[in-house]
């Protein structure tokens, strides 16, 4: 960064980007009540100067227009979330003493802060927004200097897009959502002998909340949509068995719940699975898909006589994709030139090109047969 430190962090970060000042080596704004401060504060006054002295955090969530910060505790923990988000390591990383900050402008709803626990009870990180801030300049209260891994602006994605490890308890999923508890009734029931009752409706309905999912009856198989690459993958009855196991025994454990544990058996498991079947079957949910082609970096749609890369949606039920980025300037010479170029005259390479392309569909529009003979 340059002297201007301030600017810069202005122009990385957007102009509606609240920061705030920090003390050298601490963590902790200066003023009070500092949740409440706006983008018009930063204009008052002084305001810009006392932060070229000290340490800069930013205020996160709903002050900043959706700037949030997933906060790792653990160097080792870092790289597989992003390899399970290989989009976020094109976003903004920064740095402390240990782990990372990634850093995104959220464009859904989104959690407010939260610590990450993982299954074991032990830290992970934070998810850090609204009623939050991090530091991004300055000095680490251990003497080490808050830097950049990855200098660029935080995308902008739907908190929907970001993969969280299996080991994790994610507290805008495990706990019950009053709504849902509303709809279904109760997770389970206590007798007064210590006897649980489970409410099977509940869990399915919190499954179907969880994971856009559906049975198609005339496939046989579920399937559930990744959002990160815009495809619906099949999912076998086991994998959604041992989802459930894993919610019922965490609750189990949170609520010291013994007569809980005693109920996770292969029956239950069927049971609720089956009862997923029914609540999420559709018949041929894949054969009448929107026309598109789906590339790696979104769906690329004809609309009139423009082609136009539209972002991942379930909407477009695709199970299949093309394993390259589309671009509007690419062009393609070795494929026409060494391959169709060498064999075809400029009417058959125009008509090999349409072919290739309608391929990429995934499905036979034109009605017909290509014959390649010679």
């Amino acid at each position: 960064m340059s002297a201007d430190v301030v600017t810069e962090l202005r122009t990385l970060l957007g102009q509606d980007a609240v920061l705030l000042h920090i003390a050298s080596g601490t963590k902790t704004p200066t003023a009070t009540g500092w949740q409440r401060t706006t983008v018009a504060d930063m204009e008052r006054g002084g305001y810009l100067m006392t932060l070229r002295h000290g340490n800069i955090g930013v205020l996160l969530g709903e002050a900043s227009g959706g700037l949030c910060a997933i906060d790792i505790d653990d160097d080792d923990a870092v790289e597989p979330f992003l390899e399970m988000n290989p989009h976020l390591r094109h976003t903004l990383r920064s740095k402390g003493y240990r782990g990372q900050q990634i850093w995104v402008r959220v464009t859904t709803e989104y959690p407010n802060l939260t610590k990450i626990l993982s299954t074991t009870a032990e830290h992970w990180g934070e998810w850090r927004a609204t009623g939050g801030q991090s530091v991004i300049h300055g000095t680490h209260p251990e003497g080490v200097e808050y830097h950049f891994v990855n200098q660029a602006a935080p995308i902008e994605i739907r908190f929907d897009q970001i993969t969280w490890p299996d080991n994790l308890q994610l507290p805008w999923l495990t706990e019950p959502d009053d709504d849902l508890a509303a709809l279904a009734g109760a997770p389970y029931a206590v007798g007064d002998n210590g006897s649980i009752q489970l409410n099977h409706m509940f869990w399915v309905r919190r499954y179907m909340a969880e994971h856009t999912i559906v049975f198609d009856s005339s496939l046989g198989d579920f399937y559930e949509y990744d959002a990160t690459t815009g495809l619906w993958r099949k999912l076998t009855p086991e994998t959604i068995k041992r989802r459930f196991m894993n919610d019922l025994e965490e609750t189990a454990r949170a609520a010291n719940l013994e007569g809980l544990h005693r109920k996770l058996t292969e029956g239950l498991g069927v049971s609720l699975v089956g009862l997923l079947r029914t609540m999420t079957e559709r018949a041929d949910v894949f054969a009448n898909r929107p026309a598109a082609i789906h590339v790696k970096n979104g769906m690329l749609c004809r609309e009139e006589d423009a082609l136009v890369l539209r972002e991942f949606s379930p909407d477009f039920y695709s199970r299949n994709a093309c394993p390259f980025e589309y671009r509007e300037d690419a062009e393609c010479p070795r494929f026409r030139e060494e391959l169709l170029g060498a064999a075809l005259n400029n009417d058959d390479i125009s008509l090999m090109q349409k072919w290739s392309g309608a391929c990429l569909l995934g499905r036979n529009a034109a009605q017909r047969f290509l014959l390649m003979i010679g």
